[in-house]
């Protein structure tokens, strides 16, 4: 309909209304974009929502995890402060605990918690980082995935 009108203003050489139907079709095509640009950006804060209610949910879970390693790593190094004083002090010897001996053990050893977040791998194997507008919070993820 629109074609066999603007081919009817051109015969009829309407140069005024030519123009006016090339004008109606361009805003019809910007808005067009508009609108579905709107729709990919509302579409994208809708994934980036599900994505960090996935990651607070791995989050939560793994938090008793990483106090618990975090407290046995303290507990190791207070008891091996503990044999260090002892040592300093060169006081008599006594046979060291069965705590002391495991940490001293385990002195060599360095262990850190790391949580398996596989929300935070799935965004980086879609390729999807830039989903996250929170630049800290990219920040911290590509942390993560540089220490695991």
């Amino acid at each position: 309909m629109i074609l066999r009108r603007f081919m009817q203003h051109v015969k009829e050489q309407n140069w005024f209304a030519v123009g006016l139907d090339v004008i109606v079709v361009i805003v019809g095509i910007f808005l067009g974009l508009q609108v579905q640009a709107w729709y990919e950006a509302r579409a994208e804060r809708e994934l980036e929502q599900f994505y960090l209610y996935q990651l607070h949910g791995e989050i939560e879970e793994a938090e008793p995890y990483a106090i618990s390693s975090i407290e046995q790593i303290n507990l190791v190094n207070e008891t091996l402060e503990q044999i260090l004083v002892i040592y300093r002090e060169n006081s008599s010897f006594e046979p060291f605990t069965e705590l002391q001996c495991n940490a001293m053990i385990r002195s060599h050893v360095i262990a850190n918690f790391i949580a398996p977040l596989t929300t935070i791998d799935e965004i980086e194997q879609t390729g999807r980082s830039l989903i996250i507008e929170n630049n800290s919070l990219r920040s911290l993820m590509a942390n993560y995935k540089s220490a695991k």
